[in-house]
């Protein structure tokens, strides 16, 4: 991802995201006096030393300087409490100095981010004048803060290459500018950022390729931030790197297609092992990284990424920094989440019912704490992290008797997706939160189906008896299932067969539905009360094949729905089979998928055979 505004002062990224500074609050220090002496009176001097092959080291002002770093620029005094040592910035602006100020006065090191335009802002890379006006007030910048002791690198650029990653002059402009601050300012290192190393490493490829002047590769990563040194490192370009952005991962789905957040508490466990396994375990390769976002950011959600609460608490996932970078134990903890419950445990409430959801939250200092609900619609997805509004808190829907309950009701919202906020406050400063989608429903249909005409038939060589059709195509790699319904492949009965083709390492799948295309939200299937069985022959391409079959693919939280599901799994072998699966004891009085396959290989595609499929 990538940001909105280059004077954020916060921006972000992965492949990124763009802290809302509006949301969150700067620690401004009462009194000069209560600060730390200044570490240095005039402008540092940082080098990155190549110390053997493929191994480097970064010295500021003679001293090894290994970078204990937050991303964005609040909250300082907390964050070198916490034994932080550098934050990083996405773009300059009229408070740069300030700031720099401000991080000198906290022990802190700033590696100053320079803005460059973005593709999908407008800007054109292959446009002379408009890159040389942004490189000349990079320049400016750098001239006028070169000498500032807080000064630690030069960022230039995030994720410029996002959408054009293959495009050379990418590349050069990014080097041009890095040359061009080289010549002003020899004392600090210069950093390039990317989203990710892209297909097959071309990031990497293009970097090797056409940036002979940066001297640090600072990577965005999140899904696979606890291993991206290792593939940097195996990919064997001749640069050290850092982890420019890392925290929770960027495309977690629960079962209703919405954001599955992590609870707080995970948050800081993520943060852990990111930065145990993919920062520390690679000394020589990586110089540090800064963490996402040290502050707060409505993106995903309200909380997703923020390691703040918009009204300046702390959360879990701050407070681990003082582990990771060494610093003393706070003296007042932030809460620990436990559960998130839910009443109905679907989180599917009936329009007309109610649901329950209870925060469970221990204090690790015996505080008492206080409860805050929020229900919002869902938040719109963003293009690399571009910046977004907060939706309005629909708090006419929430029973929540007193702030000292950890239990809310919910009711009364009109039928949609949700997202039910919660959070847990111990008036010391410190927070926990969670969140989870929760979808309002009509009333399920109690009108009768249609009886179904028994035996019927789902596909054969005669002319089918059947309104069903396999249209409930399945699966992240659906687009690449395979069904031919005329195959002469060594059939079981009659001149043709059904040839199926799964994709490798992808679990995919179809249902037979009625109407065709519908997921329960309209009339249809049929009463088949009275059918015994479903039966149809099978065979394997190899043998060994492993697939699901069944009936039954629409919950009951559907307003047209399956009223039973029934499968088996089945290894194929090469020779025609025959297979039933039993329906007695069900209730099929609406029937809506009366034939299902789902299948998964991690090795190779999935080729099997299918024949005279009935239910009788």
């Amino acid at each position: 991802m990538t940001v909105g505004d280059p004077l954020s002062g916060i921006a972000c990224a992965a492949e990124s995201k763009e802290p809302d500074t509006k949301k969150s609050e700067v620690s401004e220090p009462k009194d000069p006096r209560e600060l730390p002496k200044p570490i240095n009176t005039k402008g540092s001097v940082v080098e990155v030393i190549k110390t053997s092959e493929r191994s480097w080291k970064m010295e500021r002002n003679g001293e090894p300087f290994f970078i204990k770093g937050v991303g964005g620029s609040n909250y300082l005094d907390v964050a070198a409490s916490f034994g932080a040592n550098s934050i990083r910035t996405w773009g300059v602006d009229a408070k740069t100095g300030e700031l720099l100020d401000r991080a000198h006065q906290n022990g802190i090191t700033i590696t100053v981010g320079h803005w460059l335009g973005h593709k999908r802002h407008g800007f054109n890379i292959h446009d002379a004048k408009a890159v040389e006006k942004q490189k000349q007030a990079l320049l400016a910048a750098v001239r006028k803060y070169k000498d500032h002791p807080a000064v630690l690198a030069w960022g230039v650029g995030n994720e410029v290459e996002i959408g054009q990653d293959g495009d050379a002059k990418v590349w050069q402009v990014i080097n041009d500018a890095a040359k061009a601050i080289k010549e002003i300012d020899p004392n600090h290192p210069t950093v390039i950022v990317i989203a990710e190393l892209g297909a097959k490493n071309i990031k990497l490829r293009m970097i090797q390729e056409h940036c002979p002047d940066i001297d640090i590769v600072g990577l965005n990563s999140y899904d696979g931030a606890d291993h991206i040194v290792k593939r940097y490192l195996d990919f064997g370009l001749n640069k050290p790197c850092l982890l420019t952005e890392y925290g929770p991962p960027l495309h977690p789905r629960d079962h209703f297609g919405m954001v599955a957040e992590p609870t707080s508490s995970e948050k800081a466990q993520i943060y852990r092992k990111i930065y145990r396994e993919g920062i520390l375990t690679h000394p020589g390769i990586c110089l540090g990284g800064y963490s996402f976002v040290w502050g707060n950011k409505v993106e995903m959600t309200d909380t997703y990424f923020g390691q703040f609460l918009a009204s300046g608490e702390r959360l879990a996932q701050a407070e681990v920094f003082h582990e990771l970078f060494e610093a003393p134990t706070p003296t007042n903890r932030a809460p620990q989440v436990q559960s998130f419950l839910a009443e109905p445990q679907s989180r599917i409430i009936i329009k007309g019912s109610s649901g329950k959801m209870k925060l469970n939250v221990i204090d690790p200092d015996g505080d008492t704490l206080t409860y805050h609900f929020e229900l919002k619609t869902e938040l719109q997805g963003t293009v690399g992290g571009d910046h977004i509004a907060a939706k309005k808190n629909l708090a006419e829907f929430l029973r929540h008797a007193n702030p000292q309950s950890a239990e809310v009701e919910i009711t009364g919202a009109a039928p949609g997706k949700y997202r039910i906020y919660a959070y847990a406050f111990d008036g010391n400063g410190n927070a926990a939160t969670a969140s989870a989608s929760v979808v309002i429903k009509k009333p399920v249909s109690t009108l009768p189906a249609p009886p179904m005409t028994l035996p019927l038939t789902l596909y054969s060589d005669e002319k089918p008896t059947s309104a069903y059709r396999p249209t409930g195509y399945m699966g992240v790699a659906s687009s690449r299932i395979k069904m031919r319904f005329d195959s002469p492949d060594n059939p079981k009965a009659g001149p043709t067969c059904l040839h199926i083709t799964a994709p490798q390492n992808a679990w995919s799948g179809v249902n037979w539905q009625h109407p065709a295309n519908d997921w329960g939200e309209r009339k249809g299937g049929f009463n088949a009360t009275g059918a015994k069985q479903l039966t149809f022959w099978a065979r394997g391409a190899k043998g060994g094949e492993v697939i699901t079959f069944g009936l039954g693919g629409i919950g009951a939280h559907f307003v047209y729905h399956d009223t039973a599901k029934v499968s088996r799994e089945i290894t194929l072998t090469r020779e025609w089979k025959s297979y039933s699966i039993d329906l007695t004891g069900k209730d099929l009085s609406r029937v809506k998928t009366p034939f299902t396959w789902g299948a998964y290989d991690d090795k190779s595609a999935i080729q099997f055979y299918l024949d005279d499929i009935r239910i009788e």
